[in-house]
């Protein structure tokens, strides 16, 4: 679960849309996540955005280790 490249979809029950949320860390035991996208008008399209984050956080990772 403390895992930085990992993200989560949430549903905003203020706008009703959905939003890609990435792990910042931790406190006290509880997960702190903060929202990395724009909202969403429904789950499987905020499900693609976090896909292509992961591989985003993939390739940036290989290219800082290559330097």
């Amino acid at each position: 679960m403390n895992d930085p490249s990992r993200y989560i979809t949430k549903q905003n029950p203020g706008d009703k849309l959905w939003y890609v949320c990435g792990f910042v860390g931790c406190n006290n035991n509880k997960s702190l996540w903060m929202p990395v996208s724009e909202g969403h008008k429904n789950k499987s399209e905020a499900d693609k955005t976090a896909a292509y984050a992961m591989v985003a956080d993939r390739a940036a990772k290989n290219e800082v280790s290559a330097l």
